[in-house]
């Protein structure tokens, strides 16, 4: 059911990105890719990885939901006092070699601080509570405002960057307020009263600080780069970059759609019914995530003249290159998601911290030599490596072999039949129900 509603987002948002696109041009797309980008990074970084915490505790209920909840509320006012300013401070430093553009698109963007951070809370609340279908729901409805609101802005009202940005505002607020009001039905509505719990507190800063630097790492090995680029090729350079990131990424549907559901389940299974579930959840991903990357490298030309024309073809060597990386990086996804689970994260954050090294390096060594395609070439190795290392710490972990995690198996047929059979059969029982827990 997720997957399936990332692929309708992902339809829903190729319409999106074209009117950006195509009304803006590659600057126009550069600006707007960045001021989301960059505020979304800094509320993920701020947030100390305390998300994952609430999940891990609503799902293994090491706490009573209800305040969990209110601790969460509390948290989002507390980091947006401190990370809104931190953001205007680096806007305006980072500012000064690209100035213009930048100051004008990037302060006002302060308000997706707290909207990101509140975002991230919510979703990792719904998660938690193991309700996936309103997730699911909420995501589809926020992408189909997102349209609405850039093809108003953009097509019918004439509007430039700040209109996309102030539209992509909107409908992350409409996620964050639907699924609060989603969560307080089932916590009660004092539960969104914000509260301090020094425990949870402590807790949850614990748990979320060991994986937290490695997500750090991890968000900055795929968007290291940007800040790269924009500074040694300029603004339109970005704006061809990120068609290309777009377009690569997504691919990286079905892997997030598993690392979503697997990580609740992993919290609550045992040692050995994880090592059964994730290998194999793993080495069928994998297989997926190759023939599509072949299908998607084919294509790849088709698709950017067809939705972007001919003048965003820059973009498509980028995209190819970027590709053998999305594919490595999807076995590094679904393995943190078990890590988690089994609260081992720092183990991710080691992968993430080699891979971010390496990415960092060759970015200033490849950038400035062949532009966004080395930009491409550098992520690439950095996503392969980043699997690489976490799948030998799996591997020590579990007791699973590296064989049997990553080589499809013909035992695995049958379950295949089997999860076609019941997922067809849950979303028909599932899609006339009212009860979100259904």
């Amino acid at each position: 059911m997720t997957f399936a509603t990332r692929m309708v987002v992902l339809l829903i948002n190729i319409p999106t990105s074209v009117i950006i696109a195509r009304t803006l041009g590659a600057s126009g797309q550069g600006i707007y890719f960045t001021a989301i980008l960059f505020t979304s990074i800094f509320s993920f970084i701020t947030l100390m990885g305390m998300d994952a915490a609430y999940t891990y505790f609503i799902s293994g209920r090491r706490y009573p939901v209800a305040q969990v909840v209110a601790q969460g509320m509390a948290t989002i006012i507390l980091l947006t006092a401190i990370a809104a300013p931190v953001y205007l401070v680096f806007v305006e430093i980072y500012g000064v070699s690209v100035k213009g553009w930048l100051q004008a698109a990037m302060v006002p963007a302060v308000v997706l601080i707290p909207i990101g951070l509140a975002k991230w809370v919510g979703m990792a609340f719904l998660v938690g509570l193991e309700d996936i279908r309103r997730f699911n729901l909420l995501t589809l409805l926020s992408t189909i405002l997102l349209l609405c609101l850039v093809s108003l802005a953009l097509l019918v009202l004439g509007m430039r960057v700040k209109a996309a940005v102030a539209a992509y505002a909107v409908s992350e607020s409409f996620y964050v307020v639907a699924a609060m009001l989603s969560v307080a039905k089932k916590t009660g509505w004092s539960s969104l009263r914000p509260s301090f719990n020094k425990e949870i507190w402590r807790e949850s800063f614990i748990y979320g600080m060991k994986g937290h630097i490695g997500n750090v790492m991890v968000q900055l090995v795929y968007r290291f780069d940007t800040f790269l680029i924009v500074y040694f090729l300029g603004i339109a350079h970005q704006g061809y970059y990120s068609i290309a990131v777009l377009l690569a990424e997504k691919l990286s549907h079905l892997p997030n759609s598993i690392q979503i559901v697997l990580f609740p389940r992993v919290s609550a299974m045992n040692r050995e019914q994880a090592n059964l579930v994730t290998p194999r959840v793993v080495r069928t991903t994998l297989l997926i995530m190759v023939l599509g990357g072949l299908a998607l490298g084919a294509a790849s030309e088709f698709l950017i003249l067809l939705f972007y024309g001919r003048k965003f073809l820059p973009a498509l060597p980028a995209m190819r290159l970027l590709l053998p990386g999305v594919v490595a990086l999807s076995v590094f996804k679904i393995l943190a998601s078990d890590m988690s689970g089994r609260n081992k994260r720092t183990q991710v954050s080691i992968a993430a911290a080699a891979a971010f090294t390496i990415n960092a390096i060759l970015n200033f060594v490849l950038i400035p030599r062949w532009g966004m395609y080395g930009a491409a070439v550098a992520s690439s190795i950095a996503y392969a490596v980043q699997s690489a290392v976490l799948v030998v710490f799996f591997v020590r972990v579990s007791g699973v072999g590296a064989m049997s995690l990553l080589i499809p198996k013909l035992e695995d047929v049958p379950h295949y039949s089997r999860w076609i059979r019941e997922t067809f059969e849950g979303l028909r029982t599932r899609i006339p129900s009212r009860d979100p827990g259904g």
